[in-house]
């Protein structure tokens, strides 16, 4: 005890002096620091909010660069429409086709007039094209006028390339073609009961023309560019001509038509022009972000129009959402105006922004005080008509940013708390090397007494790695005394703790190995039982358990979204005559065939099973009643044409029914069950809906 006093004073005395010129050192060191500091903070919150505009502009050129690629993708399927459409009236030859296509049953014009409300509409086909013939193309008996009958011929070439390009590329609304002011025919796909929506819609549709109806003036406004070949766009494609924001009759929400106008052989009139209906929310999508801050984006046209900004985000703005519609007709428009904004700043913003040069950042505040930066960057320009009359002028697009400005001072006072760290660390970079030199010195005065102990220090080791089980190697001996012998006792028993610890050890891994072994097969067996208990044995399928589980599922997402969905119920025509004449073994193999034909022939997202016996059930979401007649009708097909070994050709009778609004799983089901009894009834081998 008195060598480890007297250890302990050598020590104190060695190491005081370097210690207190430590602390000196340590307090001129951080002094200068904490200076540095806040020069540096004081430069960095100058410059901040100059580097934030280099942010906004940053991410309006990104969203800006997408929105203008998804208008040229726009463009160019509008072209592809417009280019034929038009050389089918610059080429005789083309226009005559038409009319000799009449004899070609797919191609050929069907028509179906409405009596009640005069008017009439070509029968969905192959190609999911409509004719909307509106009552003054139509005589008192309802068959065309010649000149809306030749019209209609002429465009018949074009049914399978509006099926083309209106089902592939771009999600669109409608992709069509109508013709000049003396026969405005719409020829449209997808295909849709035109006529009838707008009698609903629209009171006196059918006695007016359909371009001075709902689009009134813009085929004078095109007419204006012959007369005045100076404001005459140079190509077709940029001939483009885009309507104001209004609300779709078919009630899929805001759209805007792109209009491509077509020209006679001489091009000294419209002949009518191609279309495109898109629904903004696909553009405004692509911008569309609201921050973990409460920023987010829109578009706006140059006359202040806010594209279908959110009723929240347009109180941020001062916003009040207006609804106009022509008194006598015309689609009805949705919109905001950021001229009407309840905040001054905002209104001097649209005045000035033809003069920002294509980007330009704004602050104002909100109804509560909060302050937001509004960050705004031109697009693109399009030819817009304006709705008053035959105005069609150069509009420009915009992408507008707002960031409340708490996120700018959120940046300043991160940046200012890594400054803070920085002089931080560097402070203590200070004190740890005042301290690392102390402690060179108080080393060499400590050596002596460590030494002395560096035996027990060296068991005491020894036996924390036994407390961690860490058996491998044996404690140095030193020591040449007592120390030295209960070390090499120590080490003796390390050994016999090791020999016996890795007898368990072994002895726990192979119990581990068991366990593990047994775990894997219960759990490929509770697979394997999994998959019998909703698969049909004989066919391979699914059975009546998964099917009343897939149908629930699919009656809970009708019910919250409101999409339909369809079922198609079908039963092999005369099976028990199969078994009857070539046995049970025959007719298990066309239940066989037949469940490979259905799963290979339908979409990837229907579900196909065996409903019992010879029936099997086809479940069909997001699909209407015209889906489910074609996919049934396909598979009538399939089945008619196969071969199945023994019993040759077979057929089969299909029930379809679209699940109604409100309607349980037991009410469809007896619905499709009654449409397939009646297609059986009815001289089997055809497809009936129900109702």
């Amino acid at each position: 005890m008195p060598k480890t006093s007297f250890t302990l004073k050598v020590i104190v005395l060695a190491v005081a002096p370097l210690l207190c010129f430590a602390i000196l050192l340590i307090t001129l060191g951080t002094a200068r620091i904490e200076s540095l500091s806040q020069a540096s903070a004081r430069l960095t919150e100058q410059s901040l909010e100059s580097m934030y505009r280099h942010y906004l502009n940053s991410r309006t050129g990104d969203g800006a660069a997408k929105v203008a690629l998804r208008l040229e993708a726009i463009r160019n399927e509008l072209n592809i429409v417009r280019g034929s459409a038009q050389r089918i009236i610059d080429e005789p030859p083309l226009a005559a086709l038409g009319g000799e296509l009449q004899t070609i049953p797919l191609l050929h014009n069907d028509f179906e007039y409405n009596q009640k409300g005069h008017w009439a509409n070509h029968k969905d086909g192959p190609f999911g094209v409509s004719m909307s013939i509106w009552g003054y193309l139509l005589d008192p008996s309802g068959q065309l006028t010649p000149e809306t009958r030749v019209f209609t011929d002429s465009m018949t070439p074009m049914k399978p390339l509006l099926h083309a390009v209106g089902q592939n590329g771009l999600k669109k609304g409608w992709l069509y073609v109508t013709g000049p002011k003396a026969t405005p025919v719409m020829v449209m796909n997808p295909w849709a009961q035109m006529p009838a929506i707008f009698d609903e819609k629209y009171a006196g549709h059918n006695t007016a023309n359909w371009w001075d109806f709902f689009f009134p003036g813009i085929i004078e406004g095109w007419q204006g560019w012959l007369t005045d070949p100076a404001n005459r766009p140079p190509g077709p494609r940029d001939e483009v001509t885009l309507t104001p924001l209004y609300e779709d009759a078919g009630g899929t929400g805001l759209m805007v038509t792109f209009f491509a106008p077509l020209w006679n052989r001489d091009r000294t009139q419209n002949a009518g022009a191609a279309a495109l209906d898109y629904n903004v929310s696909n553009l405004i999508e692509l911008v569309e972000e609201e921050t973990e801050t409460g920023g987010f984006s829109f578009l706006m046209q140059s006359d202040g129009n806010v594209l279908g900004l959110k009723d929240h985000w347009g109180a941020i703005l001062g916003l009040q959402k207006a609804t106009g519609q022509k008194a006598e007709h015309g689609v009805t428009q949705s919109f905001f105006k950021l001229a009407e904004s309840q905040h001054p700043t905002l209104r001097e913003a649209f005045l000035a922004i033809n003069d920002t040069n294509g980007f330009a950042v704004h602050r104002f505040q909100d109804d509560t005080g909060q302050t937001f930066l509004l960050a705004l960057r031109r697009v693109t320009s399009f030819n817009l008509w304006t709705g008053k009359g035959a105005e069609i002028v150069k509009d420009s697009l915009y992408l507008g940013m707002v960031v409340p400005e708490r996120q700018l001072v959120s940046l300043r006072d991160e940046v200012a708390g890594q400054i803070f760290r920085s002089g931080a660390d560097a402070r203590s970079s200070v004190v740890v090397m005042a301290l690392i030199l102390a402690a060179l010195v108080g080393i060499v005065a400590t050596w002596f007494a460590l030494g002395q102990t560096r035996q027990l220090r060296l068991l005491i080791a020894g036996v924390g790695r036994i407390k961690q089980r860490h058996y491998d190697g044996c404690v140095e001996v030193v020591a040449r005394d007592e120390l030295g012998e209960l070390t090499q006792a120590f080490n003796g028993m390390t050994l016999e703790i090791k020999a016996s610890y890795e007898q368990l050890r072994q002895h726990a891994e192979h119990l581990e190995h068991q366990v593990a072994e047994r775990t894997r097969e219960l759990e490929q067996k509770n697979h394997e039982l999994q998959r019998i208990s909703v698969t049909d044995r004989l066919t391979g399928i699914y059975n009546r358990t998964k099917l009343d589980q897939v149908l629930a599922s699919e009656h809970l997402r009708q019910e919250r979204s409101g999409r339909p969905f369809g079922l198609i119920l079908l039963d092999i025509d005369h099976f028990k005559r199969i078994n009857d004449s070539f046995g049970h073994p025959v007719g298990d193999v066309v239940l066989v065939q037949t469940a490979n034909i259905l799963s290979t022939s339908v979409r990837a997202t229907d579900t196909v099973g065996r409903w019992g016996g010879e029936e099997f059930l086809i479940v069909c979401p997001e699909t209407d009643g015209p889906g489910l007649v074609a996919l049934a009708e396909n598979l009538r097909g399939h089945i008619a044409e196969h071969v199945f070994p023994t019993a040759g050709n077979q057929s089969a009778s299909f029930g379809i029914a679209v699940h109604q609004p409100g309607e349980s799983i037991e009410a469809i089901i007896s619905r499709v069950d009654q449409a397939l009894y009646r297609a059986k009834n009815q001289g089997r081998n055809r497809v009936l809906a129900a109702d």
